[in-house]
């Protein structure tokens, strides 16, 4: 069996629920039913959703996504502080690295395989 990729930690401090769409389970345990490494299902391989609450008033639901799977045109979510951000380009950047340009923030070259929080297309 081929190595797994270690992917870069995203905080999970406002993660409330982790759920499966296909599956239709409601309420997974992060350590038995998703794959915290790959942000999926443990038992159909989907990405899982993520419910997000601050407790501020900010709630989302999002889906977790590597840097590379970011299209322009996406939204994303700030890990540390929810904040809903406009993804305003995306592309390869040099070996295991990806631009990534954010409204109201300044792009940058960030490792490929950094997770990041999405809103579900």
């Amino acid at each position: 069996m081929p190595p797994r990729h270690h992917r870069l930690p995203i905080t999970t401090a406002y993660d409330q629920r982790y759920w499966c769409h296909p599956c239709e389970l409601t309420h997974l345990d992060r350590d038995t039913d998703l794959d915290a490494i790959t942000w999926t299902c443990k038992r159909c391989g989907h990405p899982v959703l993520v419910d997000l609450d601050d407790f501020k008033g900010n709630a989302i639901t999002v889906e977790r996504v590597s840097a590379r799977a970011i299209r322009r045109d996406d939204y994303v979510i700030l890990e540390h502080n929810l904040q809903l951000c406009l993804v305003l380009k995306s592309e390869k950047s040099g070996a295991g690295r990806w631009y990534l340009a954010l409204q109201g923030h300044r792009g940058a070259p960030v490792d490929a395989n950094r997770y990041y929080n999405r809103i579900p297309r």
